[in-house]
């Protein structure tokens, strides 16, 4: 469901933001459409996949806390490359919006990322 964190780069953080992206734009357009069997059809797929490509809020909280703290010890390893710093920015930002996608509805997972979130701003 995650990319492993010794192959997250910035290519793959591109793709899967990519993929998620556009199943989030399949499940939401079919909502804003007439409500036929195959927009709804449509909709299913695109949240189903969008379900299958990234954990939930909770284990997603975890990875990103994870991945943080592997590119935070990587880029005091090259301090001096200046695009793998910035490739780093990326993928973070990229796991940051990735957020967007995951599903609110469960408490667990609000709580995990209000956790999250106060442990990075504090």
């Amino acid at each position: 469901q995650v990319v492993p964190l010794e192959k997250l780069d910035a290519e793959s953080i591109f793709y899967w933001h990519w993929i998620c992206s556009k199943c989030k734009k399949q499940a939401d357009e079919s909502k804003k459409s007439n409500s036929n069997a195959a927009d709804i059809t449509q909709q299913i797929d695109g949240q189903e996949h969008l379900d299958n490509l990234l954990p939930s809020l909770t284990e997603y909280c975890l990875y990103f806390e994870e991945a943080m703290k592997k590119i935070e010890i990587d880029r005091e390893e090259k301090q001096n490359d200046e695009r793998f710093q910035l490739e780093c920015i990326f993928v973070l930002k990229k796991l940051i919006e990735m957020f967007t996608y995951t599903d609110f509805s469960d408490a667990h997972g609000k709580k995990s990322l209000h956790n999250l979130c106060h442990k990075i701003l504090s």
